[in-house]
Formats: C-alpha cells, sequence, structure tokens
C-alpha cells in the first residue's frame, strides 16, 4: 500500500504464500484466496512436469503441504469449486499438463483424507465421500461432516451398514460375472418383503433426486432412517442369491436401483462395521 498500490492487492501480495504451516492465518479475500490457489496449482503443475513428485518421505518442494493448503483455502471460506475443471483448464499451460491431470488431482485428494479429522469425522467418512470422483472439496466436507452426525443415530448407523451390505453383494457379482446385464421387472417380484422394498424406494425415487442435487443431505439421511425397517426386512427374509436365475437377477438389479442414486453421494463400502 505504501507504493500505491490497491489495498486488496497488497493483502493478496501479502497472502498468497499462506498458509504456510498448520493453524496458519487463511487468506479470506476474493483476490487473496484466488492469487493463493494458483500458485499453489501452479507449482504442483510445475513441478510434476519437470518430474519433481514427492517420493517417499522426500518432499523438498513442499508440494504435500500446499496440497493440503488448496483443500484447506476451500473448505475454511466455504468455497464451491470444481477443481478438477479448474486443472483442466490450465493444464495446455504446461509440458504434459493434460496427462497429469489426474495425477495431480490424486495427490489432492490423498491430502484431502485428513480432511477435518482434527473435528473428529472418522477416517470412512471421509473416504466413503473422497471415494465418489467429486472434487468440491468443500462440498466433501460438508457431506462428511453430515454423515459424522447422523452417524450418532442408531438407525441411521445400522442403515448405513445395510447399504454397504447390498453394495457388497453386487460388486461380488459384478466382479464373478463382467459386462452382466441387469433389468429390473416389478412384475417379477415374488415375496411382500422385496415388493415393499421397491414400493419405499419408488416412491421416493422424486424426492431422492431432488435432495440430492440439492446437497440437502439432513432431509435425504431422514428418507434412508425411514428405509431402515423395510431393508431390514428384506434381508431377514429375502434370499438375493436364489436358485432361480430370474429371481436372482431381478433381486440384484432391484438392489442396483436402490442404490444407484446414491453413487455420486458416498461409497458406502467404505463404511466400516
Amino acid at each position: 500500500t505504501l507504493d500505491g498500490e490497491d489495498a486488496e492487492v497488497a493483502e493478496a501480495i501479502d497472502d498468497h504464500y499462506r498458509p504456510r504451516f498448520q493453524g496458519d492465518k487463511l487468506p479470506s479475500s476474493m483476490v487473496s484466496i484466488t492469487l493463493s490457489l494458483s500458485e499453489k496449482i501452479d507449482n504442483l503443475y510445475g513441478s510434476f512436469s519437470v518430474g519433481n513428485i514427492p517420493k517417499g518421505s522426500a518432499d523438498p518442494y513442499a508440494l504435500r503441504r500446499q496440497s493440503h493448503a488448496i483443500v484447506e483455502l476451500l473448505v475454511r471460506n466455504k468455497l464451491h469449486c470444481r477443481l478438477d475443471k479448474v486443472c483442466e483448464a490450465v493444464a495446455a499451460n504446461y509440458k504434459d499438463g493434460a496427462s497429469l491431470t489426474g495425477q495431480i488431482l490424486e495427490f489432492i485428494l490423498t491430502r484431502a483424507k485428513t480432511l477435518r479429522s482434527d473435528e473428529g469425522i472418522r477416517y470412512d467418512e471421509v473416504d466413503a465421500v473422497l471415494s465418489t470422483g467429486s472434487f468440491d472439496f468443500y462440498e466433501l466436507y460438508l457431506r462428511a461432516k453430515s454423515l459424522h452426525e447422523f452417524r450418532t443415530d442408531a438407525a441411521f448407523s445400522s442403515m448405513l451398514l445395510s447399504f454397504k451390505r447390498m453394495n457388497n453383494i453386487l460388486a461380488q457379482f459384478t466382479q464373478k460375472n463382467k459386462g452382466y446385464k441387469l433389468s429390473f421387472n416389478a412384475a417379477l417380484l415374488a415375496e411382500n418383503e422385496e415388493k415393499k422394498l421397491s414400493e419405499y424406494f419408488s416412491s421416493k425415487k422424486g424426492e431422492i433426486e431432488k435432495l440430492i442435487a440439492a446437497n440437502s443431505y439432513k432431509e435425504l439421511f431422514s428418507i434412508l432412517i425411514g428405509a431402515k425397517p423395510v431393508i431390514d426386512l428384506f434381508f431377514d427374509k429375502i434370499m438375493v442369491m436364489a436358485d432361480d436365475v430370474k429371481l436372482r437377477d431381478n433381486r440384484l438389479a432391484l438392489l442396483e436401483s436402490v442404490t444407484a442414486p446414491f453413487a455420486s453421494l458416498l461409497d458406502f463400502t467404505k463404511i466400516s462395521e
């Protein structure tokens, strides 16, 4: 400011290296945040493009700290930002930038696994949301936080494990039968318990889609808690892997239809017992 620079510009110049360590002051004005993010993303691409990639404990350019700082900047300042789109937009400015983007995003994602551990959010809750392919880290934080808060409800926690069971059954079948197509037909539902599971999620389909699109986790998780009795009855009474192939395939397709809308929200298989 003594040189006549705009106050925001002067503040951005002073702040663009921040945070320099855990607990350091974070840039908070949009100009400062933008410059700080740009500087850190530039450092990552510049270093990766010439082969300066951290290995083992060696990290001479503090790229791990800078990656963690990128996540902190977005989360602490409550900024929704598709970091994958940002990286794709700037990649052309660097040697082999496009081929490095996936590697750089994965590098940042690894640093984000410590996301809010200081707030008590469990590692599996963080893993469950970070495994969805999203790079809006503030949204992922809100998702993990909501998941953590709702998990104190015994019914919700039990429901999570039921969804994990559904995903595991599907994953095991898919792994053994790659390329196998499943098709759901409500007319093939033979037992009341599978009919009730289908009816519950069919009746909530529109509402679930709207809540997921709006990132309304409180309302969405309430609907899932309401599903617990029908899910429990289904697993108590229904043998998914029935000897009758038509019944088996239809029950697998039913589970697929129930779980598919949540694939972009969290990975249930990451939830621990």
